[in-house]
């Protein structure tokens, strides 16, 4: 191992500040990347979900003052809250739900919330199954998002604080250790995008705001609302129908079809690849084809060298191996460093890998990350050593020691 370590150390001898600059490039250029298809990967999450959804459902912002937000959370019901949930009377209307959180739950010592979203949003929003919310047949166990709870295994306890503190036991139907967005229906626009449906979290517990549920929690915590609805019609109602009860709530609220919030985000997914892509993706293409001239120029200075070692013995083969060895070890770290920074930025998130005994969180909205960064720090790798060996492959390998020095001169 020393041996080669030796070998690769006096090939790279006299090509030191290029190596070191090309490197830096390399992982500047690829950190740059990943950090914008990350970007693009967060806005198009929510689209995935909101793309699949159901007809004639509603994202209902409510207008509401600071106090009616203030008492939604505490769990207390305003005039614009009660008047949403009474349109569920109306004969065109089909259901009408909000987003529910448990607060003042402890899970180790540290405060956590649980989500609880209506039966009725699973068959609404047909891909968040795909991203691991199903319930099965259960309706009381409850699924865990993030790593901080890997060593939980059957059943989960809860720490609560009323009518005095208690722990309680939860089913643990399975976890979720990928990102993940919750479905809040808290934030608010005048035109609303799929990302003000969601919030980013790293720590998680989710269950069914059934009735037993909504019972059981209300007698030991305090249980807010979200301050927006969804609101889904039937699929029989006409569009006279549809557009009175529109018009007949916008004293109170903002009622927005899902389909248009889908082909909202749509145009600024397209928007934002037109305006973000091409400089980092310029920026990439120069540094791979910095990395070839280095790669030939590298391979050129080193000939008279190659011609003597042929002189002394040494094979076409090893000759070969050494240069395709000391390119790899060029294109490698900065594959080794982007990956070793993505690592740390989704270990953050979840665990306590960096502050031990603290749940600490890394303020990152805005950037998914996870295996399609891996995934393109590879390509990157792949491609970059495929460069190697090609250009190793035809630089004269092939030649005699004689036409070796030949080319030299």
């Amino acid at each position: 191992m020393m041996k080669w370590v030796v070998l690769l150390d006096g090939y790279l001898k006299g090509m030191r500040l290029h190596v070191i600059a090309i490197v830096s490039l390399m992982t500047l250029s690829m950190f740059i990347w990943i950090v914008t298809i990350g970007t693009l990967r967060y806005v198009f999450y929510d689209y995935k979900i909101v793309k699949t959804a159901e007809d004639d459902l509603y994202y209902t912002e409510a207008f509401l003052t600071d106090n009616d937000v203030l008492y939604l959370a505490n769990g207390e019901a305003t005039e614009v809250s009660k008047r949403i949930e009474a349109l569920i009377d109306l004969p065109a209307i089909d259901h009408v739900y909000c987003v529910y959180t448990v607060n003042s739950v402890s899970y180790l010592d540290k405060a956590f919330s649980i989500t609880l979203i209506d039966p009725k949003l699973l068959s609404d929003f047909p891909a968040l199954k795909d991203l691991g919310i199903d319930f099965g047949d259960s309706e009381d166990g409850c699924i865990l998002v993030g790593t901080y709870y890997d060593n939980v295994h059957g059943e989960i306890e809860l720490g609560f604080n009323y009518p005095q503190p208690h722990m309680e036991s939860f089913h643990v139907i399975h976890q979720i250790r990928s990102d993940y967005k919750r479905l809040s229906l808290n934030n608010a626009s005048t035109n609303p995008l799929a990302e003000d449906l969601f919030t980013e979290t790293y720590s998680d517990i989710i269950m069914l705001a059934t009735p037993s549920n909504l019972d059981r929690f209300s007698r030991m915590a305090i249980v807010g609302k979200s301050t927006n609805y969804i609101i889904g019609m039937k699929h029989d109602a006409t569009l006279e129908e549809k557009q009175e009860i529109i018009d007949s709530t916008k004293t109170i609220a903002n009622m927005v079809s899902i389909k248009t919030i889908a082909e909202n985000t749509k145009n600024e997914i397209f928007t934002a690849i037109k305006r973000q892509v091409p400089r980092p993706a310029f920026l990439l293409l120069a540094t791979t084809v910095s990395f070839l001239s280095m790669a030939i120029l590298f391979v050129k200075r080193k000939k008279v060298e190659n011609a003597v070692s042929r002189l002394c013995g040494a094979s076409r083969k090893r000759i070969a191996i050494i240069a395709m060895s000391a390119m790899a070890v060029v294109s490698i770290l900065p594959a080794l460093i982007n990956s070793l920074i993505v690592l740390l930025i989704d270990r953050s998130r979840f665990s306590e890998i960096l502050f031990p005994g603290k749940l600490y969180e890394i303020n990152l909205s805005g950037l998914l990350l996870g295996t399609p960064a891996y995934l393109m720090i590879i390509v990157f790798f792949v491609l970059t050593a495929w460069i190697s060996f090609m250009v190793v492959l035809y630089s004269g390998q092939n030649m005699s020691p004689a036409e070796y020095l030949d080319s030299c001169n």
